[in-house]
């Protein structure tokens, strides 16, 4: 017996004591472990006197079948873990009688069908598991009863499609983890119901395609993972409804154009991961809405060119990756939109040198890494970073060394960035030289500290 201010509870211990079925349990037990037995079944009435229990945990077992009434008598139960077992089948009723239960964790079975009323008494779960089953087939109103949860996790199923409104009725629903299994195309209104969903998980599926309307009513949607799937282009539009997504990760797929207008509505996207893919193309006005998008990365692509109008939109862009393409010439006026612009990354591109009159148009001379540069040292014309001495002086950023890296720029000439000042109002020298940058050399990051600077880590 354990007592705890003025509460007294029972655990009853039965981890891995070789139970082949269920044991005498005291009564006033309010958490029972019988995970890592050689129980195979679960009888009707078993826990029928443990209505003080709020805590069952039965995962590691090799449990093929739940009586439906198994469960009658845990009036207060909180939490049941019948993971890693051998059930193939949730059966109408089976859950019924935990009306207080928010926590079902049923991964890791052999479970590849799911009775209309199996979620019956479920009313007031939030989160339920059934990651790494086999329900390749996901039906309508497959999770109707569920209207209190919070975070369902499918993945790993082997899920091959989704029918209309399988998420009917999961308007609470703020989690949804689809990733790693085998669905190809997500057609219109998949996500209808799913209003405050903020979190969707897609990654490691071979999506193909993506209706128009695929993502209509996720207007609450923040961040989302199609990471590692198979789509080779993002057509106009198909992102449209998705106006709260602030982390979109769309590598590696295998894309190799994006179409004219494929990130529009998009206003609150933050970061982009485009790298990894076979990017041969983008469109003008492909990245138009996106004006708070702070980080993109497109390396590791296939893009031969920078074309005037590829970046038209994104007006608040500070770091650009286009690392590792096979660019050989960029287009004047390129960089006109990127009025935000502190940073780029072109290493292992064809380009020995990139004319600074490219950036006229813009409020700054960037930082321009990964230029060929006879000097192995890593220098800089510091007078064409005045803004970033300006937020060093206003104390809204901090440097941060690395191992064999200094914790601020070195400046080309005599001038060191301690010395060196600029003439109020000072924004925009151009470059008298390019720069070098390799990985192991230079590492460029933006974060917020605890103390909400901007760290700069070189």
């Amino acid at each position: 017996m354990l007592t705890v201010g003025h509460v007294s509870c029972t655990e009853f211990d039965g981890f891995d004591k070789g139970y082949k079925e269920l044991p005498s349990i005291p009564k006033m037990s309010t958490k029972v472990n019988l995970s890592r037995n050689a129980l195979t079944d679960l009888p009707a009435r078993g826990f029928k006197d443990l209505s003080s229990c709020t805590g069952l945990y039965l995962s590691y077992n090799d449990i093929f079948s739940i009586h439906v009434r198994a469960f009658i008598g845990l009036v207060n139960l909180e939490i049941l873990d019948i993971s890693h077992n051998v059930i193939t089948i949730l059966e109408n009723n089976v859950f019924a009688p935990l009306s207080k239960c928010i926590e079902l964790d049923a991964a890791g079975n052999n479970i590849s069908a799911i009775e209309d009323n199996a979620w019956e008494g479920l009313a007031n779960v939030e989160t339920v598991h059934l990651r790494s089953n086999r329900l390749s087939v996901l039906k309508s109103n497959m999770f109707s009863k569920l209207e209190s949860c919070l975070t369902l996790d499918v993945s790993d199923n082997g899920v091959t499609s989704i029918a209309d409104k399988v998420f009917n009725g999961l308007g609470s629903l703020t989690t949804l983890s689809l990733h790693h299994n085998m669905i190809t195309h997500l057609q219109a209104d998949a996500f209808v119901h799913l209003v405050q969903c903020k979190d969707l998980f897609l990654g490691e599926n071979p999506i193909q395609t993506i209706a128009e309307n695929a993502f209509r009513g996720l207007n609450n949607v923040r961040n989302v993972g199609l990471y590692d799937n198979e789509m080779t282009v993002l057509t106009p539009y198909i992102f449209a409804h998705l106006t709260s997504w602030t982390k979109v990760e769309l590598h590696p797929n295998k894309l190799t154009k994006i179409e004219a207008n494929a990130f529009t509505g998009m206003t609150a996207l933050y970061t982009l991961g485009l790298f990894n893919n076979e990017i041969n193309q983008i469109e003008r006005n492909a990245f138009f809405d996106a004006k708070n998008l702070w980080h993109m990365d497109l390396g590791s692509n296939s893009l031969t060119k920078l074309t005037a109008g590829m970046f038209v939109g994104l007006s608040g862009l500070s770091s650009l990756y286009i690392n590792n393409n096979n660019i050989e010439s960029v287009e004047p006026e390129t960089f006109d939109d990127l009025q935000s612009l502190r940073v780029i990354l072109l290493q292992g591109n064809l380009l020995d040198t990139l004319d600074s009159r490219l950036f006229m148009n813009t409020p700054r001379q960037p930082l321009i890494l990964g230029l060929s540069e006879p000097s192995s040292n890593v220098l800089w014309n510091c007078q064409t970073l005045c803004w970033l001495k300006q937020e060093e002086n206003d104390n809204t950023i901090e440097w941060s060394s690395s191992q064999n890296n200094p914790a601020s720029p070195e400046c080309s000439g005599s001038t060191t960035w301690e010395s060196f000042s600029c003439n109020p109002g000072e924004t925009h020298l151009f470059c008298q030289r390019h720069f070098k940058h390799t990985e192991t050399d230079f590492v460029f990051k933006q974060v917020l500290s605890q103390r909400n600077k901007k760290k700069l880590f070189l």
